[in-house]
């Protein structure tokens, strides 16, 4: 491990986005100490770096709040399995509260997750988890005139077997990437957004790949939740 992390110091900047990224998977005690230390004290190389030192513990999935590791996903995972017997609606449509920014019906992706077909495809679209009663949160983009077709497929699902939380962990060789649960499949990079209310980063809690959807479907949609808020927050990604 010190042999590892003095590579951070002789590298170049690839060597050390490989270095650092190990590190966050690895999440021992000497490298939870790492991190925390250069949360404190920057390191001279982090200037090299194209993010902070603290975003690469993203990448597996924890962060340190208050110097102290938090995970941000449920190491409880079930595949979601798009079944037309299944209990759970997919898509279903959402009457009334149309988006303020778009127009589109919203949809509830999961149930208590609600969307905005058209915005979440350029923006990640706040909500609050009792969107009957408190509808949507605001999002500060420019409102959208007559946007273009926003639809998503209905579906009905199931849960399907537990498995390991690291299933879809690489969305390139996963054989299943709809799931409950579990670490995110990140296509790019980890994007765990920002609670608009408490400002907390927000737990992944779950995860719709579009090729489940529908033929030739393409991407993933993400969905993360705040309990402490009530606010749940959506956001699409592809290759």
């Amino acid at each position: 491990m010190r042999a590892l992390m003095d590579r951070l110091h002789d590298g170049d900047n690839l060597t050390r986005n490989h270095v650092l990224v190990a590190l966050a998977w690895s999440r021992n005690t000497l490298a939870i100490q790492a991190f925390r230390m250069w949360a404190e004290h920057p390191p001279s190389w982090s200037k090299q770096l194209h993010v902070p030192v603290s975003d690469f513990t993203l990448e597996a999935g924890w962060e340190l709040s208050r110097g102290e590791p938090r995970c941000l996903f449920s190491q409880r995972c079930e595949a979601l399995v798009l079944d037309e017997t299944g209990e759970v609606a997919v898509c279903a449509p959402q009457s009334g509260r149309d988006c303020p920014h778009c127009g589109s019906a919203p949809v509830v992706l999961l149930p208590e997750i609600v969307t905005c077909p058209y915005c979440v495809n350029t923006a990640v679209v706040f909500a609050h988890a009792a969107f009957d009663r408190d509808g949507w949160v605001a999002m500060g983009s420019q409102k959208v005139i007559n946007p273009d077709e926003a639809e998503l497929p209905q579906r009905r699902a199931r849960r399907g077997p537990r498995r390991s939380a690291y299933a879809a962990v690489d969305w390139c060789f996963a054989s299943a990437l709809s799931q409950l649960g579990g670490h995110p499949s990140w296509i790019n990079d980890a994007a765990y957004p920002l609670c608009p209310v408490c400002s907390s980063r927000m737990p992944f809690v779950a995860q719709l790949a579009l090729e489940d959807l529908e033929d030739h479907g393409e991407g993933i949609l993400y969905a993360f939740r705040c309990d402490a808020c009530g606010i749940v927050a959506t956001s699409y990604d592809q290759s």
